[in-house]
């Protein structure tokens, strides 16, 4: 029933929150061992106390953060050294210092904080900066340039476009399918259905190979794009697989959090996580994806948007306000949602639709410069 396939998604959008919520950072706190160990760590005696920045600190992207750290007994500082996942990041040797090493991404982020002073002692602090983009999402207009056939029996979770042919993948177990389709009359030209215990998900090409993501069986496909022929299968390290897209190097995935993952397609090897933010909060729901000039466009479910991330910060740089383009005549429900963004750098324009939408849109999307 689709009430319940609704309801189902939702109860896992809400576990994915809570997941996020309990570890809501790429720099997350120090496993024991990640940090270096030392014989005369001050354990108890707290002898210095971080007065800036305050735990939990909102920060600019790109801002300078001031440390400083006082002592009643006047001790001096010999070192102060501020980690990551036990990657060491900065290294200084007073009490106060300024830095913008720590903000050139946007997230949650938990430091550990490692001072040492005379005698050989140390002492561990930590803390938590919040760092969000420094700009409001810039609302980009766009044109309609045409609207193309969608077969509204596809629910739609990937998408992308590749000379002069739409791929997608479609979701919904017993019903999930690769197809290859001509924009111009809707034909599907090449088909690949998956085995009924899967759930398609995303889906991107890299060189021969077309790439597809399956929503909770943690497992995706590689096939042939010529022939749709199964090469190999993978498997996701993330807890499900929403949108996939690639920026010609690395897969990049989205799990319906707020974070995108990029891998190394040979191996499926994750490579690094990045937040996104806008300039008020961490944007959740990230579902299907397009890259576009170093940057990725996303759906975000249940929304009529889709936002442009710049994939070095997790900055969200502008936004496109897509209801208007919501078919007539379908019920405005969870499974009808905007889902579905295919880049044609043929005309520098998007593919856009939607689950069990019975149309699609050639749109380009007006960047203009903030006035």
């Amino acid at each position: 029933m689709k009430v319940f396939r609704f309801a189902a998604h939702n109860l896992i959008l809400l576990t994915v929150y809570l997941s996020i919520i309990g570890s809501t950072n790429s720099c997350d706190s120090d496993k024991p061992g990640n940090t270096p160990k030392d014989a005369k760590t001050e354990k108890t005696k707290k002898v210095f106390t971080l007065d800036s920045p305050g735990n939990k600190s909102r920060v600019d992207l790109g801002s300078p953060v001031t440390f400083s750290f006082s002592s009643k007994d006047s001790i001096a500082v010999d070192s102060v050294l501020v980690y990551c996942n036990g990657e060491l990041l900065l290294s200084e040797k007073t009490a106060v210092f300024t830095t913008d090493e720590l903000t050139r991404e946007v997230g949650l982020k938990n430091y550990r904080i490692r001072i040492h002073y005379p005698d050989g002692k140390v002492q561990n602090l930590s803390t938590e900066l919040r760092i969000f983009a420094a700009k409001e999402p810039q609302a980009y207009p766009y044109k309609v340039l045409r609207t193309i056939p969608h077969d509204e029996k596809d629910y739609t979770q990937g998408y992308f476009y590749l000379d002069a042919y739409l791929y997608e993948s479609t979701g919904q177990k017993g019903h999930s399918r690769l197809i290859k389709t001509d924009p111009a009359s809707g034909k599907v030209l090449m088909e690949h259905r998956l085995d009924a215990q899967y759930f398609g998900e995303g889906l991107t090409s890299i060189g021969n190979k077309i790439y597809q993501l399956t929503w909770l069986s943690k497992k995706g496909f590689v096939y042939n794009l010529e022939t749709f022929e199964l090469e190999s299968e993978f498997k996701l390290t993330t807890n499900e697989g929403w949108g996939l897209t690639t920026d010609g190097k690395d897969l990049i995935l989205s799990d319906g959090s707020a974070r995108l993952y990029f891998y190394d397609p040979d191996g499926f090897v994750e490579k690094r996580q990045l937040f996104v933010a806008n300039n008020q909060q961490l944007v959740r729901n990230l579902n299907e994806l397009e890259y576009r000039n170093g940057a990725v466009w996303a759906n975000i479910l249940y929304n009529p948007v889709i936002i442009k991330i710049d994939i070095q910060t997790g900055a969200v740089l502008g936004r496109v306000d897509l209801s208007g383009l919501f078919p007539k005549n379908l019920p405005e429900d969870g499974d009808h949602v905007l889902n579905g963004i295919a880049y044609n750098p043929d005309n520098d324009s998007f593919f856009v639709t939607g689950k069990y939408w019975p149309i699609a849109y050639e749109i380009r999307i007006i960047e203009h410069a903030a006035k």
